[in-house]
């Protein structure tokens, strides 16, 4: 729920037990910009045995993704993992809580990502976790756009079309594209692909300020 509308989310896997496995490919970025496959902890039951036997513990280094991070490694550790698609309860969504503060225009996803290599680089194939560390770049680089556009940037509109030049014109960013899933992200999403990729700083800019507001309470996520 947005307000008091409710906004469809199609679930990312359908209800089923799968094994690590079956999600390795997925589990950090599956290409359609939606982050990590399980992102929240609010939304998962833990087995507590799991947990004690490999001392899976949250990084109070990390501040950004920690709970994905969590769930990665509880993954990785356990022999199946039962999916529900269905939804058994409702979240009602605010400003989160990276929305609330604004930071500097650098990446502030880094430390998540560096963490989520050392957890993984023993654990998963060398090339599918850089294949999804890449398409991790550019889902953290479409959220770095909705932060610094944000309401609680205050530098000017030259400013933040600066600091939008200076997040797209990165070289790394630009060879990560191919690691997008572009046939299935949905419309709005398709939207910041496509002018990601052209580097319409001015364009991003002026969707994101004052159009994505405003459709937000809309779109299905």
């Amino acid at each position: 729920f947005y307000g008091n509308r409710r906004i469809p989310k199609e679930p990312r896997l359908a209800s089923g037990i799968y094994t690590f496995a079956e999600l390795e490919s997925k589990i950090i970025d599956d290409g359609t910009l939606s982050g990590m496959l399980f992102g929240s902890a609010w939304m998962a039951m833990y087995k507590k045995s799991i947990i004690d036997d490999y001392n899976i513990k949250f990084n109070p280094a990390i501040r950004v993704n920690e709970d994905g991070i969590f769930n990665i490694e509880y993954c990785m550790r356990s022999s199946k993992i039962h999916i529900l698609s269905e939804a058994y309860l409702y979240q009602y969504r605010r400003d989160s809580r990276l929305s609330k503060r604004f930071v500097p225009p650098d990446n502030i996803f880094a430390a998540a990502t560096k963490e989520i290599r050392r957890v993984c680089e023993s654990r998963m194939d060398k090339e599918v976790l850089e294949k999804q560390i890449s398409a991790r770049r550019v889902s953290e680089s479409m959220w770095m756009i909705l932060l610094i556009c944000g309401k609680n940037n205050i530098a000017s509109s030259k400013q933040i079309v600066g600091q939008l030049k200076k997040l797209l014109n990165d070289s790394e960013l630009r060879q990560s594209y191919a690691n997008i899933a572009s046939g299935s992200l949905n419309n709005y999403k398709a939207v910041y692909y496509w002018l990601m990729k052209q580097r319409m700083y001015r364009t991003l800019y002026f969707i994101t300020k004052y159009v994505f507001p405003v459709l937000s309470g809309i779109l299905p996520r």
